[in-house]
């Protein structure tokens, strides 16, 4: 009888067969990352809550450097550049906490909660944004990080982010059941129209969109908003904002500060503080309570002369003048006393 290992076994052919599977899978994917990016598909990083965890992580600790947190939506995510601000500000440490499309009362009342942070947050909201319905919408990813984001995800965005720097196979967009589905409808590969950088500051893509279709879309949601939510009283919206300065008390009770910021609109969008909630009556009165700093963007003639081409966001190359203009205005007033001069 023959036994096992008097068998013939050629290892040499096993390990062909292996080369030639990793040489055709290899050929295959970039096959993929070439047709991806011949449709217009680029590297780029994608945000994501876990991308946010990574950067909240880094708001915490005593100076130096003093951390600098942008708090808002989307004005500020494709509005202030963090290395420019670093450029000017060089013992400060930019951290961007921004998410698009939500108001960012919740990531503020996290700070205040958290005993390790003492730094500065530059906090971008309007009249409408401080009303108490609005307190919770970045709630989820704050959420995120207190019960889900540890060590292993931590690896796993690091990780991803630099996958996702180099190739565009990290974009889910581009993926086998994605590109499948584009196939199967006949739908175009939808190219963003705005970027997110590894600090996920980010800039709009105006390129790529219909910037007039854009403006008219902001400035139609301007009637549903004040439909919404009927103004309150003067009165009663300042008795609302009570918790809020209880929480810049707090972080400046531990050597942190805090400034409220209304970033530039134009079109229809300004509507919001002229028949909604006249700015006089809500946005001053609340810049004159004790403790508050606030500074309106109509008060710097650099920041109402920006071009905003949807009537919300600057172009790309006006971040670097939109954030040079806020260090001004803020240093004028006596509020960032380390800024280099320019």
């Amino acid at each position: 009888m023959t036994q096992a290992h008097d068998m013939p076994f050629d290892a040499r052919r096993w390990a062909r067969a292996w080369l030639g599977a990793l040489v055709l899978a290899a050929a295959v994917l970039l096959a993929w990352e070439w047709r991806a990016r011949a449709g217009g598909v680029a590297p780029e990083v994608i945000d994501s809550q876990q991308l946010w965890a990574l950067q909240r992580d880094r708001a915490d600790g005593l100076p130096p450097p003093r951390t600098t947190v942008f708090l808002g939506a989307s004005r500020t995510v494709y509005g202030i550049d963090p290395k420019v601000w670093r450029e000017r500000l060089p013992a400060h440490k930019p951290v961007m906490l921004a998410i698009n499309g939500h108001y960012p009362a919740a990531t503020l009342r996290d700070l205040a909660d958290d005993e390790h942070f003492h730094g500065l947050a530059i906090v971008d909201i309007d009249s409408y944004g401080l009303l108490p319905a609005h307190w919770d919408m970045q709630q989820p990813w704050i959420d995120y990080r207190h019960t889900r984001w540890n060590a292993n995800w931590w690896i796993h965005r690091v990780l991803l982010t630099q996958w996702q720097r180099t190739s565009v196979l990290a974009n889910p967009a581009t993926g086998l059941w994605a590109t499948a589905r584009r196939w199967r409808t006949g739908a175009p590969l939808g190219l963003p129209y705005s970027r997110t950088f590894s600090n996920r500051a980010g800039e709009m893509r105006f390129e790529r969109v219909d910037t007039a279709g854009l403006a008219a879309h902001f400035d139609a949601e301007v009637d549903p908003k004040i439909a919404r939510f009927p103004a309150p009283a003067p009165q009663r919206f300042l008795a609302d904002l009570a918790p809020m300065e209880d929480w810049v008390a707090r972080i400046r009770a531990r050597g942190g500060e805090v400034i409220f910021i209304t970033m530039p609109v134009k079109g229809r969008l300004p509507e919001m503080e002229t028949r909604y909630m006249p700015r006089a009556a809500y946005w001053d009165a609340f810049a004159r309570r004790p403790g508050i700093r606030a500074l309106h963007y109509a008060d710097v003639p650099a920041l109402r002369a920006l071009d905003l081409p949807d009537h919300s966001h600057v172009r790309a190359e006006d971040r670097r003048t939109l954030t040079l203009a806020l260090i001004d205005a803020l240093q004028a007033r006596g509020w960032l006393p380390d800024a280099a001069p320019r």
